[in-house]
């Protein structure tokens, strides 16, 4: 039987998918941290006095040892390090929840010229209603950069990359429900009847300076990325 290909195409993967899974190699290899939310909802603490105390320590260590310090240097601004400060004290300390592995992405993607913005998610029901937020920081990368994004459903984002340090991956939205509902849906909880929407005005990330730029690139040249 003979099979006619004239109808097929094939299309290559853009390359800043490539290049932003690299980004994402540095931070799941170079940052192993702990995280309270992690812990507090292993099945194993469900109801278990010591392991819901170990998350609320570990939250508050992330408070004391990786929050407050870059908040205090990102007020001084534009002397502020608080990048490298950020960076310090994850490797110190080996704490960070979702909030602080976003930023770690927004200064590696800034420095690897990967464009990236925060953004924000929410449970819809299946004829769209808004049902509530999902308190969970991840980044986009938007593949159409002459689109405007508007709040849609993540199955219906084909063009766009949902950017999750937390949990390591980069993937298409609509691959990024269905991890977020069954691959980590202890973490979330999805209702069966709902579905994730995307809210892509979160507001901005702090910037990345030049100046931290060169400082990163003499000191850390491993979160650099060959092209």
């Amino acid at each position: 039987m003979k099979v006619s290909s004239a109808n097929v195409t094939f299309t290559s993967k853009p390359e800043v998918i490539n290049e932003a899974r690299k980004v994402m190699h540095i931070i799941t290899s170079d940052f192993a941290a702990v995280s309270g939310t992690k812990i507090s909802e292993f099945k194993c603490a469900q109801g278990n006095n010591s392991f819901q105390s170990l998350a609320t320590r570990v939250n508050e260590r992330i408070k004391t040892f990786i929050r407050t310090p870059f908040w205090e240097e990102y007020m001084k601004r534009p002397a502020g390090n608080y990048y490298q400060t950020l960076v310090e004290n994850i490797q110190k300390y080996r704490v960070a929840n979702c909030a602080d592995f976003a930023k770690l992405w927004n200064l590696l993607a800034k420095l690897n010229k990967i464009e990236s913005k925060p953004a924000e998610l929410h449970l819809v029901s299946k004829d769209g209603m808004l049902k509530g937020g999902i308190d969970h920081a991840i980044h986009i990368i938007n593949l159409r950069k002459n689109a405007d994004l508007k709040c849609e459903k993540l199955s219906k984002m084909k063009d766009v990359l949902i950017v999750d340090p937390w949990l390591g991956f980069v993937d298409y939205a609509p691959n990024a429900e269905r991890k977020f509902k069954y691959d980590f849906g202890k973490l979330f909880k999805i209702p069966e009847d709902c579905d994730v929407m995307l809210n892509p005005y979160a507001g901005s990330a702090p910037e990345v300076t030049e100046s931290m730029a060169e400082f990163f690139k003499k000191n850390f040249p491993q979160f650099f990325i060959k092209k």
